[in-house]
């Protein structure tokens, strides 16, 4: 464009603004148009909160190489017999894992990058490749331990 264009343009927009000045949307219209604002930003809040819990347990996992300690010696069901796992690696955070703690093992699905973070060997041709892992929960429901399919 060039500026006589953009002039034109210009003139055009003021034209239009102060014709169209003295114009409000109805009180429902406005009301309507708040509450809108009003809940996306607050859905907004909740991704927010949500993306830093998850952020906040993937660092956490991550410092588990960090810490020294025991893996909880856990036996796989006959029907994963089959399947080569690594050991249960303690996760940072909490007491250390004791069976007599009791708990569950939650099976989850993770890109296979996630295994550098905890200093396993990964070939660099599959790192977007998903892998299976076992997510070892306390009776608080906290990590305490995570294994991961070879």
């Amino acid at each position: 464009m060039n500026n006589d264009s953009n002039q034109v343009l210009n003139d055009a927009l003021r034209a239009l603004a102060a014709e169209t000045a003295s114009r409000h949307a109805p009180a429902r219209v406005e009301a309507a148009l708040v509450a809108e604002f009003c809940r996306r930003k607050a859905l907004g809040r909740t991704r927010w909160l949500l993306h830093a819990a998850a952020a906040a347990v993937l660092l956490a996992i991550s410092l588990a190489v960090m810490r020294p300690g025991h893996p909880p010696a856990v036996r796989p069901p006959v029907e994963e017999a089959r399947r080569v796992f690594t050991d249960f690696i303690p996760v940072a955070y909490g007491e250390p894992f004791r069976p007599e703690d009791g708990g569950r093992i939650v099976r989850v699905r993770m890109p296979r990058a996630t295994l550098t973070s905890f200093g396993l060997p990964v070939n660099q041709d599959r790192l977007a490749e998903r892998i299976q892992a076992d997510v070892l929960l306390g009776e608080d429901n906290l990590v305490r331990a995570i294994r991961f399919e070879q």
